[in-house]
Order: structure tokens, then C-alpha cells, then sequence
């Protein structure tokens, strides 16, 4: 009884139609929703938008970058044209006014080399150039000073000895000897004048670059980036404080230079906290319109722009005897010069890069060429 068939019509039929009309969806996957597509969309749209931007980053970045070494090569040749341009100007200033020139002066190869040296350089110190900076001293050829030795007190080395070099030619040196004779009358200061008329002088440095006229302002900051010619320049002119008499009559007359990075002006003067590079350099030379002097270098050492020691004037010989005493005990070399309360002296002044703000102070005596 309980296993009988339904009896109603069509029990039968509809379940099967039923399992039929599910049968198709048995065998399929979930149907894609819209929501998924668009998502899918977005994300896709999002980065495409990403990598451009990323893009655009790096095109900026490589444009900045190019900028930048254009214009830091603009620079460079313009700093490049500049002390160019002021080197020029001084060389060819020299060959105008210079009335005889140096191939012409009486001239003594006084070298000495220690034995075993061989140098096929004319005499010259290892690492000085036939033409260092723009110094008209022949080629291969020794300059000569006025009473025949090397240096002030004869025992000097070439301007650029090695370190250790012994004048006499013994053990651990060169033995090179540089003398240099010095000429008086040599400048055309009446033609210099016609140029510019603040000329008071010209400054030598047998064998370097220090070969420049010396002007003087209304102050100390006209030719500070101003050349001889009236050219802006950054190097500017070799000029004496406004303050002293143009003469070189003052008890301590100031000169100042810029120390140019390419190896001009009184970059030179730095060199003088060696013992080795005083030893081979104890004096340059001055020409004025009414005198030829030697100046003995005497004191050099490093200080600072608000240093006692840029004085001119003294209250009297005890004042200028203690200002002698104390610049000589500052001086990082040792010299046989002796400054007396009855001389001049010439200070010169350059910039030194060991600080931020130092200055490289070189003191001479002011002796004058008989």
C-alpha cells in the first residue's frame, strides 16, 4: 500500500519536466557579473594613467638633467672666457709697454746641478714650464739678478725646487741656482699712463705668473673685479690701498691681488708658507716711474681680513719696531732678512683657501735698485 505510485494525474510528469528544465543549468559556470567588468576597467584605465605619469616624471627629470649640464657647462666656459680674457689682456699689456724686452738683457746660465742629475731643460726645476703663466723670461734660459746670486742672499734654488733642494747642488736636492738681473727703466709708465692713468707701479716675480701693473683707486673696492684696461673681469687688478701714498713712501704700503684658482694675480704667493718654495723665491721686483726696487721677503704666513697687521701709519719708531717684531715672529718661514724702524716695507695680500675667510700675507723690504 505504502509503495504505490501517486495516483494523481501527471505526478509523474512534472518532476521529470522539472529535473529537465534543470538539467541545463547543472553543467554551466557562474554567469560574469557587470560590476567585475567595469572594475576590471578602472583598474586598467589606472594604470595606464600611472605609467604615463611615471613617464612624464622621468622626461622631466632627464630634461632637468640636461638643463643642468648645459648650463654648468655654459658656466664653466664662460669662467673659462673670463680668466682667459683677463690673462690675455695682462700678456699683451706686458709686450706693449716692457721697452726691453727680456731676450735682450744680459742674460748668465748660472746652474748648478748635483751629480747624476740629467736635465735636458735648460736648467729649469722639474715642474716649471718654459713660459709659467705669462713671465717673459726666455726659454731654457736662467734670469739673473743684480748682484749676481741666487736669491737675496745667494743661496736660493730654482722658483720651483722640490722640497729639500740644496742650493749647493749637495745630497737631497737639485742644486739649481736662479739668479736674475734687474733692469732699471724697462717700463714705458708714460705709455701705461695714456692707458690708464691710476698706474703707480709694476710687481715681478722672476719665473711665475706675478707680472702685472699696480693701480690704485679711490678705494679699495674700484678694481677689485676692474682690469688695467677697464674690463669687468673676476680677477680684477693688482692694486694698492687707497690709503697709502701711490710713492710707496708709507712705512708699510698694501698691496692687494686676487688668488685666481687658474694659477694668476698673486695665486703665487701661497706658496710662500714653504720653507723650500721661500728658499728658491726671496724677492720680486718693483718698477715705478722714478725708482727700481728688490723686495726682500722678509715674513709670510696665513691670517684673517681683520688681522692688526693691515696697518700703514705708526705713532713712531717703538710703535713700527714692535708692528716689525711682531709680523716677523708670525712668519711660517725662516729668513735671513732683518727689517729696521729705518726702512719700507710692502705687505702683499691675497685670498687663501684653507678657511672660509683667511688671507695669505707676504711682508718685504723695500730696497731700491742702485
Amino acid at each position: 500500500m505504502g509503495g504505490e505510485a501517486d495516483p494523481r494525474p501527471g505526478a509523474m510528469g512534472e518532476g521529470k519536466g522539472k529535473a529537465a528544465a534543470a538539467a541545463p543549468d547543472a553543467g554551466a559556470g557562474p554567469r560574469p557579473r557587470a560590476g567585475g567588468i567595469v572594475a576590471e576597467a578602472i583598474a586598467a584605465v589606472a594604470e595606464a594613467r600611472k605609467a604615463r605619469r611615471q613617464s612624464v616624471i622621468w622626461v622631466c627629470l632627464l630634461a632637468f638633467f640636461i638643463a643642468l649640464f648645459l648650463f654648468s657647462g655654459l658656466n664653466i666656459l664662460f669662467i673659462y672666457l673670463d680668466y682667459k680674457g683677463a690673462d690675455d689682456e695682462y700678456k699683451d699689456l706686458y709686450d706693449l709697454v716692457f721697452l726691453q724686452p727680456p731676450s735682450d738683457r744680459p742674460q748668465t746660465a748660472e746652474v748648478t746641478l748635483s751629480p747624476g742629475s740629467d736635465r735636458s731643460d735648460g736648467g729649469r726645476p722639474q715642474g716649471t714650464p718654459s713660459d709659467a703663466g705669462h713671465t717673459r723670461t726666455p726659454s731654457g734660459e736662467s734670469p739673473t739678478v743684480a748682484d749676481g746670486t741666487g736669491g737675496v742672499d745667494g743661496d736660493g734654488g730654482g722658483p720651483d725646487s722640490e722640497p729639500g733642494a740644496s742650493p749647493e747642488g749637495g745630497e737631497g736636492g737639485s742644486g739649481y741656482t736662479n739668479p736674475y738681473i734687474i733692469s732699471k727703466g724697462v717700463i714705458n709708465f708714460a705709455l701705461l699712463k695714456q692707458i690708464n692713468e691710476d698706474v703707480i707701479g709694476w710687481i715681478e716675480m722672476p719665473w711665475t705668473a706675478i707680472n702685472y701693473p699696480v693701480v690704485r683707486g679711490v678705494d679699495n673696492e674700484q678694481y677689485l673685479r676692474t682690469t688695467f684696461r677697464g674690463e669687468s673681469r673676476r680677477a680684477g687688478s693688482i692694486f694698492m690701498d687707497y690709503r697709502n701714498a701711490p710713492g710707496f713712501t708709507d712705512r708699510n704700503t698694501i698691496v692687494y691681488g686676487h688668488n685666481m684658482r687658474d694659477g694668476t694675480m698673486f695665486s703665487k704667493l701661497t706658496d710662500f708658507t714653504k720653507q723650500w718654495f721661500y728658499d728658491a723665491n726671496k724677492f720680486l721686483v718693483l718698477y715705478t716711474p722714478v725708482a727700481t726696487y728688490r723686495l726682500e721677503v722678509f715674513s709670510a704666513y696665513v691670517s684673517d681680513p681683520s688681522s692688526p697687521v693691515y696697518r700703514i701709519s705708526f705713532g713712531g719708531d717703538a710703535r713700527f719696531r714692535e708692528y716689525l717684531d711682531y709680523i716677523v715672529g708670525l712668519s711660517s718661514v725662516r729668513t735671513a732678512v732683518s727689517p729696521d724702524v729705518s726702512d719700507r716695507i710692502v705687505t702683499l695680500s691675497t685670498c687663501e683657501y684653507s678657511t672660509d675667510d683667511s688671507r695669505m700675507l707676504v711682508h718685504c723690504r723695500l730696497v731700491e735698485v742702485e
